[in-house]
């Protein structure tokens, strides 16, 4: 299941926060430079997901992943 990691839910991932951002990221939004995600609960599930999005993105330039499990 999308957004869980090892049992429990990535809280960004699982976020329409976190939905709304990774669609940008897949996206490939213009104006999606710059993403913090400091202290978001990225999860491994939910850098796994951002990893499949980054494949093919060119406009974001700058990621903070600060302090995320």
């Amino acid at each position: 299941m999308e957004g869980v990691d090892n049992g429990r839910m990535s809280r960004w991932l699982g976020s329409e926060e976190g939905q709304a951002e990774l669609a940008r990221l897949r996206d490939n939004d213009p104006e999606l430079v710059e993403l913090s995600l400091v202290n978001k609960g990225v999860g491994d599930a939910g850098a796994t997901a951002m990893a499949e999005g980054l494949k093919t993105n060119n406009a974001l330039q700058s990621l903070d992943l600060y302090n995320n499990k």
